[in-house]
């Protein structure tokens, strides 16, 4: 994971480390690198820039195991070691995978947002937002104008 953030340099365009053949491996087969990117989220510290690449190359796994590294990554936040910027890009699917924000009903879901609103170590903004993501109204901003 090191090696590709350290050659994507720069997110500012997201899918950066595409075109990368390490990323591509990690991109096209995330659950067999699930493990290594939940180990690499219990890393004392990394940069943002890895985080990023990390979250991206996850973009393709399965609800089950997506829901299993989102909550590594609040774990991750609970600790510091991302800002209220990247798990709010986490839970609006910026890094590709809008699971949370598409399936904000289901009951894993609605769980998983729930103990981010409620764990004293989540600041008032993720809180705010998290609650938007639940109730629906995330969801529903992202489907246009009703007519």
């Amino acid at each position: 994971m090191k090696k590709v953030a350290d050659r994507a340099v720069d997110m500012t365009y997201i899918y950066s480390p595409i075109g990368f053949k390490d990323f591509e491996e990690i991109y096209d087969n995330p659950e067999k690198y699930l493990d290594s990117a939940i180990q690499y989220l219990k890393r004392p510290s990394y940069e943002e820039l890895d985080f990023s690449v990390v979250s991206l190359s996850m973009h393709k796994l399965k609800p089950e195991k997506y829901l299993m590294f989102v909550k590594n990554c609040f774990e991750s936040y609970y600790d510091r070691k991302i800002s209220d910027h990247m798990i709010g890009l986490v839970l609006g699917g910026f890094f590709g995978n809008p699971f949370i924000r598409d399936n904000h009903s289901d009951v894993r879901v609605q769980s998983l947002l729930k103990t981010l609103i409620e764990n004293s170590k989540t600041s008032a903004y993720i809180k705010s937002e998290a609650i938007k993501f639940r109730n629906g109204k995330i969801a529903k901003s992202y489907e246009g104008p009703q007519s």
